[in-house]
């Protein structure tokens, strides 16, 4: 006879106002569902069906969407994150630097690499450095001519027309038909120009680089995506609730033009290209979908990304969001490697010429940095001159009881240092001391001193200047006088001064025998009544 082993079971219900004893097995008629009791927990412990536990495959995509942000953490098994955006969303991630502009001196460089583009696509890339200046005041665009020159036009002449019409001297348009930029040359003929590049601040000369238009820019009322701007849209969550996107590049020039008056509006970009602008764009975080007018149902399949004005048909105001960036393990794991390896005291980070860490520094002369600042070490930054003529160096070290600051330069062609150095002691004193040095213009630091009656100081080229004061009650003919401090050499000059009291009117002056000098004393010869009287004296020498 065949034996059915059949469980305790109920509805839901009845199962949630159950508790078995431990270890007791119940079944939910509703769900299908074990239970196993403890003996005091209402309804026990529901244990999950097949379809409620997650294969290995489906973990695996789960934890590969929770990106690690911790530096500590960036190890070599983390080295393959895949989906470092489920912990960001609704932004810009790269943003390509075609235009490279410099402003040195009043003149703008377009440098050689830069591509400029107009609304059907690529129009030029430079092959050469381009330069231009402009004596006037004012501000406004900068742009690239039809010859691949750069040059600038003033705010307000700008706008945008259907035909490249000629209207105003001096005046850029963008051409809706064409979708290109056309310059107003003398109110005459017109010529193909680029979009603008970028905006300058001009003062009887230019004076600053406002904005250079990398990815983004505008003319007249017209915004414009350039190629290889990538992002992210926001597009809900994921079922663990990261957050979850969809990624974009575009691969072609973009326009929108708009019409009206714009207090202050935002920008957004939909993967497709397309942009548009709207006070009533906001992001729901907690859906993370962007979504028009506060309405949640109302899904916008866009990335917000700037802002600006307009009026009068012309925009203003206009910024975009910077490049989302984030440190993945290759970055971190070459600048770790690089650090750690060069960290001890006597190692040398050397940065020179177009050298990079990341992508993110460039040097354009040469910086260094010598060991750890300790007892016996030193911390040095080097800039050498680019033209091999010498370098300079601030040096701080540990010395006799002080930290020293060096400043220093090397000159290549003399082979000569010059520097100062500053002393400040453990016990708080400080000074400053400078090799010597008798070319005209030398800073005369004081290196040491002994301020008392009998007292010196020593300058920062070698010059040693002392003085002192004598009471001989045994009123000596003859008085040899101790320096407070050795000169160098017996090449040192003195004065003698008697200092007159009530004792006597009429005496005959002191005298010395330079003969007799030391380094470290001098002789007094005192005659008549002058040896009743204290003197004074000074030397100077080196």
């Amino acid at each position: 006879m065949t034996r059915k082993l059949q469980l305790l079971r109920g509805t839901t219900v009845q199962n949630d106002a159950f508790t078995g004893s431990s270890g007791e097995l119940t079944v939910d008629t509703d769900t299908h569902e074990l239970r196993v009791h403890d003996g005091s927990t209402a309804g026990g412990h529901v244990i999950p069906t097949k379809s409620e536990v997650y294969t290995q495959t489906q973990a695996d995509t789960i934890l590969a969407g929770k990106a690690n942000t911790s530096l500590s953490n960036l190890t070599s098994t983390g080295a393959n994150i895949g989906n470092w955006s489920s912990n960001v969303t609704n932004c810009i991630t790269y943003i390509p630097q075609d235009i490279k502009l410099e402003l040195n001196n009043g003149t703008l460089t377009l440098k050689a690499g830069s591509k400029v583009y107009n609304g059907n696509g690529l129009w030029k890339t430079i092959t050469a450095d381009k330069t231009f200046s402009w004596p006037y005041t004012g501000s406004g665009f900068i742009f690239v001519g039809s010859s691949g020159g750069i040059s600038v036009t003033n705010t307000g002449s700008e706008t945008v027309s259907s035909l490249p019409t000629p209207a105003t001297t001096y005046k850029i348009f963008y051409n809706t038909s064409d979708h290109k930029c056309y310059f107003d040359a003398n109110n005459t003929a017109m010529q193909e120009i680029s979009f603008p590049i970028g905006r300058f601040t001009a003062n009887n000369g230019i004076t600053s680089i406002d904005q250079v238009f990398n990815g983004f820019g505008y003319i007249g009322s017209t915004i414009y995506a350039l190629p290889g701007v990538k992002g992210l849209v926001p597009n809900g969550r994921n079922p663990d609730g990261s957050l979850k996107n969809t990624s974009f590049t575009i691969n072609e020039v973009h326009t929108a033009t708009f019409s009206g008056t714009i207090n202050y509006t935002t920008l957004a970009l939909s993967p497709s290209g397309w942009i548009g602008e709207s006070n009533y764009y906001s992001y729901a975080e907690d859906i993370n979908y962007n979504i028009w007018g506060g309405n949640k149902s109302d899904v916008q399949n866009v990335v917000l990304f700037g802002n600006c004005k307009l009026s009068s048909g012309a925009i203003s105001n206009f910024s975009t969001k910077t490049a989302f960036h984030t440190v993945d393990y290759s970055d971190y794991s070459n600048l770790v490697t690089t650090v750690n390896t060069k960290a001890n005291d006597n190692a040398v980070v050397h940065l020179a010429g177009t050298e990079t860490i990341g992508g993110y520094k460039y040097f354009s002369n040469q910086i260094r940095r010598d060991s750890v600042f300790g007892s016996s070490g030193t911390s040095l930054i080097e800039a050498t001159d680019t033209n091999g003529k010498g370098f300079v160096v601030n040096q701080c070290f540990y010395a006799n009881n002080a930290i020293v600051n060096r400043m220093a330069a090397y000159n290549a062609t003399s082979q000569n240092w010059t520097y100062i150095d500053v002393w400040n002691y453990d016990n708080g004193g400080t000074y400053a001391t400078a090799p010597a040095s008798d070319g005209w213009g030398t800073i005369l630091l004081t290196s040491a001193i002994s301020k008392s009656q009998n007292g010196y100081v020593k300058l920062g080229n070698g010059i040693i200047i002392q003085w002192g004061h004598v009471d001989d009650p045994n009123n000596q003919h003859v008085y040899t006088v101790n320096l407070p401090t050795a000169f160098g050499s017996t090449n040192y000059k003195t004065m003698v001064i008697t200092d007159h009291n009530t004792q006597s009117h009429s005496f005959l002056p002191n005298y010395i025998n330079s003969a007799e000098r030391t380094t470290t004393t001098f002789t007094v010869y005192r005659q008549g009544d002058a040896r009743a009287n204290s003197f004074e004296w000074i030397a100077i020498g080196y």
